[in-house]
C-alpha cells in the first residue's frame, strides 16, 4: 500500500470558512480532520490568505502556528502543521543525524548546516525530490498521478522507505530505478511534540 496523499480534495462544508484564514481540525473525533488556510484550489495549493491557524486535531484546540500560508508551508513550526498542508503532503522520514549527515534505511542526505545530533525525522516536500543523475539516492519508481502539469510519483527503496517525488510532466517509467536528489529539507524532533529543528540545504 503506497503513502496517502492527503487532503486533497476540500468538502463543501469546508469552502466557505477559507475565507476566515483559519487554520483548524474539526473537533468531532469521529469526523475527517481538515487544515483550511485562505483560499485552496483543491490540487494546486494555497492561493490567498494572508493569516492561519494552526490547531492540534488531537488536543482539539491547542494553537500550533500563526502566519501566513506560504510562511506555514515553507517554515512549519512541527510535524503536524507541515503534514497537512501541501499535497502531496510532506515526505516525513524517521532515523539519525550524526556528523551532518541524516541516515535511515536505504537513505544518506548531508545536511552540512545541521549541528543535531541523534533521533529525528526527516521532513523533505515533494517538489524538493527530484531525479539527478549524479544524487546518492537510488530509489524505484512506483505509481504516479497524472496531474496535467505535473505528475506526483510515489518512490520506494528495497529498505521499505517511501517517497513521494512530484516533476513536470508525466514523470518516470513504473519500476524503473532512478537516481534523486534533496533540496532544502526539515528537521523535526522524533517525540509526540515533533517541534522544527530547522530548515537545511541538503547534499545530496
Amino acid at each position: 500500500m503506497g503513502p496517502d496523499y492527503g487532503h486533497s480534495l476540500v468538502p463543501g462544508f469546508c469552502k466557505e470558512s477559507f475565507r476566515t484564514n483559519e487554520l483548524f481540525s474539526h473537533g468531532n473525533p469521529r469526523s475527517p480532520h481538515y487544515l483550511q488556510a485562505g483560499a485552496r484550489d483543491d490540487n494546486e495549493g494555497f492561493v490567498g490568505g494572508t493569516g492561519s491557524l494552526g490547531v492540534d486535531e488531537a488536543a482539539l484546540g491547542r494553537l500550533r502556528q500563526v502566519g501566513a500560508p506560504r510562511e506555514l508551508y515553507d517554515e512549519p513550526a512541527d510535524r503536524f502543521v507541515a503534514g497537512f498542508l501541501g499535497t502531496p503532503r510532506m515526505n516525513l522520514v524517521t532515523g539519525r543525524v550524526a556528523d551532518g549527515v541524516f541516515e535511515a534505511p536505504g537513505l544518506a542526505v548531508a545536511l552540512p548546516e545541521a549541528k543535531h545530533e541523534g533521533p529525528a525525522v526527516l521532513g523533505v516536500r515533494a517538489e524538493q525530490v527530484a531525479p539527478s543523475n549524479t544524487g546518492s539516492i537510488v530509489m524505484r519508481a512506483g505509481p504516479a498521478r497524472f496531474l496535467g502539469g505535473r505528475s506526483d510519483v510515489v518512490l520506494d527503496n528495497a529498505q521499505g522507505t517511501h517517497l513521494f517525488m512530484s516533476v513536470t510532466g508525466a514523470g518516470p517509467v513504473e519500476g524503473d530505478a532512478l537516481r534523486v536528489a534533496f533540496g532544502a529539507c526539515h528537521l523535526f524532533e522524533p517525540d509526540a511534540e515533533g517541534k522544527r529543528i530547522g530548515t537545511f540545504q541538503s547534499r545530496t
